[in-house]
């Protein structure tokens, strides 16, 4: 699948490769546009793009977690294969109500905040961001289970 990459009006274009298989979806800030023919113009939408695409949710953890450092990282892929069993399905629902990639529990628990604030944590990117946020608090704490 050819996707052409565009940041903003007039931004520097790429183009670049990718598996169908990635599960691209709709996100908001950046326009990834699937292209079939390069634009008319420097600055011309691609005339095909019909959507805005969301990164998989292993660059979404990547992306918050790498800056609080490497070891951060890579504990955060190993919870979110605990948590979801390997699958990295945002839309888990634990037993006693623990959501998204990184299991927060909106009532009693890590999640609480966010979802007294309205957050979805079903959504892979407010649950990652979620998650980042108690670890730079927190620590890993939350989820001991996992780190064992």
């Amino acid at each position: 699948m050819k996707v052409r990459l565009r940041r903003g009006r007039g931004g520097k274009r790429m183009t670049w490769w990718a598996p169908a298989a990635v599960g691209l979806s709709l996100v908001c800030g950046w326009a990834w546009l699937p292209c079939g023919s390069p634009p008319a113009g420097p600055s011309a939408p691609c005339p095909t793009a019909t959507a805005v695409v969301f990164p998989p949710p292993q660059a979404v953890v990547r992306h918050y977690f790498e800056p609080l450092g490497w070891q951060e990282y890579r504990t955060a892929v190993d919870v979110v294969n605990c948590e979801t069993g390997g699958t990295w399905d945002a839309s888990l629902v634990g037993a006693a109500g623990e959501l998204g990639l990184f299991q927060l529990r909106p009532e009693g628990g890590a999640g609480q905040r966010f979802a007294d604030a309205g957050w979805d944590l079903l959504d892979a990117q407010q649950n990652v961001i979620a998650a980042a946020l108690v670890v730079a608090r927190d620590g890993w704490s939350s989820w001991s289970a996992c780190l064992r």
